[in-house]
């Protein structure tokens, strides 16, 4: 019977594999690549195609280093060429519009307009990451590219703290107490795993798993099983929670810790590189937005969060923004919506609003230097 079982499954298997190379066109591959050097993962150098997520369509370029842009990246920097480098999560890589409409590309091409020199780099995650791994990315962008001007513009989560999430190819961190943190580095965690050879990587080298795979959520559910058996709590750690061993320090010390590290480091880097350090405040979406989080976060909420991060902020003198006042602005105005409608990240008109905002507030605070003549 278990003979009989099992040959059923090949032949289930095959057949279905058979269907899908038939009927079912080829995906442009992008699978991640991990950069074993520096210990975190970036696309494959070279391809292009459409980025199709539910009512979104956008269209991606990967450029010589594994990132989606317009421009190749080179180590080399040309003489009065301001370079900056845009760091975040999917809200900076922007695979839901076209390559030439995200705001980092829209953004180098404003400020150029207005008299600046400037090549703008993106370097993003494609799911929301921590501060720690904004971190890990920084200290890869200045050892590869030394950019005058660094951008965060991405809400960076909780998924800090070692222990308090499963993404591990993100670098988090263990805090036992303030004078002990322990960054962990990013592990080869992902599949396919190129560049390696193993049965694991072979069996996804099919092209009906790759077809299964989003549509059955098979990863998602294999960590949610994964996790039950290990006894684990699927729901994250809430950041106001005690902890139960009074000698324990809470979920909530131990952040406040991680980022204050995380800032000290930035600082450090900062310092020691001579590079700009801008951060972007948390945009509170309004009417202009379709995935509005009024219904997730109260007014006093919002400005409580808005508050705890200037203060975290401040003490190292970084500059930082909020586009939330250019948002309510042009909706006021023009009322055309900044997000997609099944899709919570911005789509064309969104990005050329951050673009606009980001840059007018990099020329009133004299972060870029503009040529007068070409202004006028």
């Amino acid at each position: 019977m278990l003979f009989a079982l099992i040959i059923l499954f090949f032949l289930s298997f095959i057949i279905g594999e058979i269907l899908v190379r038939k009927f079912v066109e080829a995906p442009k591959e992008h699978y991640y690549k991990f950069d074993n050097k520096y210990k975190l993962y970036k696309r494959k150098p070279g391809l292009e195609g459409h980025f199709l997520k539910r009512n979104v369509k956008g269209y991606f370029k990967l450029n010589n280093a594994g990132w989606n842009s317009m421009r190749d990246y080179y180590k080399e920097k040309t003489p009065g060429v301001t370079r900056i480098a845009c760091i975040g999560s999917s809200e900076t890589g922007c695979y839901e519009v076209h390559v030439k409409e995200a705001w980092p590309h829209q953004l180098e091409l404003n400020l150029n307009k207005k008299g600046a020199n400037c090549e703008v780099y993106t370097f993003a995650a494609d799911r929301a990451i921590g501060i720690a791994h904004a971190l890990h990315l920084t200290r890869y962008v200045i050892a590869e590219y030394a950019p005058d001007i660094i951008i965060y513009n991405s809400s960076f989560n909780e998924e800090t703290l070692y222990g308090a999430t499963d993404k591990r190819h993100y670098m988090l961190l263990d805090v036992k107490s303030k004078d002990k943190i322990r960054e962990i580095p990013p592990v080869n965690d992902r599949t396919p795993v190129l560049g390696e050879f193993s049965i694991k990587n072979l069996i996804f080298q099919s092209r009906l798993i790759k077809y299964l795979r989003p549509k059955l959520a098979i990863r998602t559910r294999l960590y949610k099983l994964m996790n039950f058996f290990k006894g684990k709590d699927v729901v994250k750690n809430n950041p106001d929670s005690k902890a139960l061993n009074k000698n324990e320090l809470g979920f909530a010390e131990k952040m406040d810790i991680a980022i204050d590290y995380c800032l000290e480091q930035f600082h450090l880097l900062s310092q020691k590189h001579g590079v700009k350090m801008i951060f972007g405040l948390r945009t509170y979406k309004g009417k202009g937005f379709n995935w509005s989080n009024n219904a997730l976060v109260d007014n006093a909420k919002q400005e409580r969060l808005t508050e705890y991060k200037i203060s975290k902020i401040t003490p190292y003198g970084f500059p930082y923004f909020d586009t939330t006042e250019a948002y309510e602005k042009d909706y006021e105005i023009n009322g055309k919506k900044f997000d997609f409608l099944l899709d919570p990240h911005l789509n064309k008109y969104g990005c050329d609003v951050e673009a606009r905002a980001i840059g007018d507030f990099m020329i009133e605070k004299n972060l870029i230097e503009i040529n007068q003549k070409q202004e006028l």
